[in-house]
Formats: structure tokens, sequence, C-alpha cells
């Protein structure tokens, strides 16, 4: 009998350190904390860079025909904010305008280099930093079209058709300011350009653009389109560039930058370098918004 009881006990030592080493630990059972993701401006720190998204919007964005090298006033507003701040410049990604949220979000790129202007969606899901110009915003129209003339209400008719970037500030302008309108989506990787063809083809009755991009457009296709007779402009916006929802310190340190920069007038510089190559930016000003409504009315 004695013997059985050493034997059982022997077994039950036994099956209790295979137990032990058998179960998993109280550490392991539970989930384990993935390692906190680096954020942009962390990763911008440790790399000294920051990659760039952009899309082309001339003259703010765009590639050189013989070079292919990126040039415009939003490549050139960036370089400069990367010497103040110390860091290298990577040009990373053309994006999609209406996309450009996710690519953050998935840390594609760290900003959107090439300006944006704000509506519901960006600045829901992005963080803007400050201007770092403001411009205005027109209706245009083929030439030979008077109907819009004098009163631009009249586009809130199902009559009237009116390009649009999906998730864009012309999709938001078509809902808040022309409901009744019908719409045209452009392709996801259609330029400013592009919106003007259409318009130019009779595709659409009207656009809202800036005078910037339609002066370039007058210069290949002098005399198609103008700008809608006696109106106001349709907006005035600030020109923002975007960072992941979060980043408030990558914002912070842009947002210093671009003040700088501003104070020192070296954006006001570069608007005046590309007037005197030929571009036509009376739309666009280092200045307060009010100042450049009236300026333009």
């Amino acid at each position: 009998m004695r013997q059985y009881l050493v034997t059982m006990l022997i077994a039950l030592v036994a099956s209790v350190a295979t137990f032990k080493v058998m179960a998993p630990t109280a550490t392991s059972t539970a989930a384990t904390p993935t390692a906190a993701r680096e954020s942009s401006y962390e990763r911008i720190m440790r790399t000294g860079t920051i990659r760039c998204g952009y899309f082309i919007w001339e003259p703010f964005m765009y590639k050189d025909a013989q070079t292919n090298q990126l040039m415009g006033i939003n490549y050139e507003m960036m370089e400069r904010i990367g010497d103040i701040l110390g860091f290298k410049i990577e040009w990373t990604t053309q994006a999609d305008i209406g996309t450009y949220s996710q690519d953050l979000a998935s840390g594609k790129y760290d900003v959107v280099c090439a300006s944006v202007w704000p509506n519901a969606a960006r600045i829901n899901n992005s963080l803007l930093t400050d201007a770092e110009v403001w411009s205005v915003a027109y209706a245009f129209v083929r030439t030979d079209d008077t109907r819009l003339d004098g009163d631009l209400r009249k586009a809130n008719s199902p009559e009237i058709t009116m390009a649009v970037f999906d998730g864009d500030y012309t999709q938001d302008i078509a809902k808040q300011t022309f409901p009744q309108a019908k719409t045209f989506s452009m392709a996801a990787n259609a330029s400013g350009g592009d919106m003007l063809v259409a318009l130019a083809n009779g595709k659409v009755d009207f656009v809202v653009a800036d005078m910037g991009i339609y002066h370039q457009f007058n210069k290949s296709n002098p005399g198609k389109l103008r700008p809608v007779a006696n109106v106001a402009p349709v907006r005035v916006f600030g020109e923002y560039l975007a960072v992941p929802l979060g980043e408030h310190q990558l914002k912070n340190m842009l947002d210093m930058a671009i003040q700088v920069l501003n104070g020192n007038r070296v954006f006001e510089n570069i608007l005046k370098k590309y007037e005197a190559n030929g571009y036509v930016l009376s739309s666009f000003a280092v200045t307060d918004p009010f100042t450049l409504h009236r300026r333009m009315e």
C-alpha cells in the first residue's frame, strides 16, 4: 500500500510539472501589445527627410517637358521650408487629390506638399497647416456662352453642368452653391488643365478654378474660355499643406517655417518670380483673404 501511494505521488508531481511546462504563461495568453508605430514627425527627425506627396496643378506643381523635373510654386516653397528646417525634401509620390488622406494615414508619405484648398473631407481627415498664400476661385465658361453673365445664380439649374473632382473642393461648391446643377466627375488622376479642356470641348458648361490655371490654358488655347462677366469670385481660399491626423508636432513645425518664410517675403518673391516668367498670378497673394477678396472685386 505504501509503495502504491509513493507511486501515485510521483505520478502526480510529474503531471503537475508537465502541466507547467506545456501550459501557456499568463503573458503568452494575453495579447502582446504591438510596438507603437513611428510617427511621421519622429521618422523625419530620425532620417532628416520629409517625404512629399504631390499632384500636378500648374503653376503650383508641374514637370518640365524636356527634363521631367518637378517645378512650380509649391515645389520651390517646400524646398525653402526644407532649407529653413534643415531637412531634405524627397518628392516621393504623385498622388490623387481625392484620396491623399488615405495615403497619409498609411504612411505612404509625410506631407501633401502641393497645396490644397480646404473642404469637409480634408479638414476631417487630415491636419492642414497655416496658409502659404491665399488665392481666389472664379467661374469660367466658353467665350461664346453668355448665359451666366451678371448672375452666377443662373448656374444653379438642371440645365447647367459643372465639372467636379470627387472628394475635392469643386464637389463641395457644387453641393453648397449649385445643388440643382448637374455635375460631371473628372478622372481621379486628372489635372486642372483637364477640367478646362472638358469645358472647352463642351462636356460641361462651367468650371470653378483659379486664375493661374486659366491663364496657362489660355496660352495654348487663346480665346476659347473666359471668366464669367460681372460676377464676384466664387471662393477665397488659403493654400494649405496637409499632414496626417494627430501629427500636431509636424504641423506646428511646418507652421513656424511658413510664418518665418512669409515674414521674410520669401513666398511673395516666389510668386513674383513666376509672374516674371509669364504666369498671371493676380489672384494669389501673401495677405489676408479679406484684402485679397476686395482687390479681386
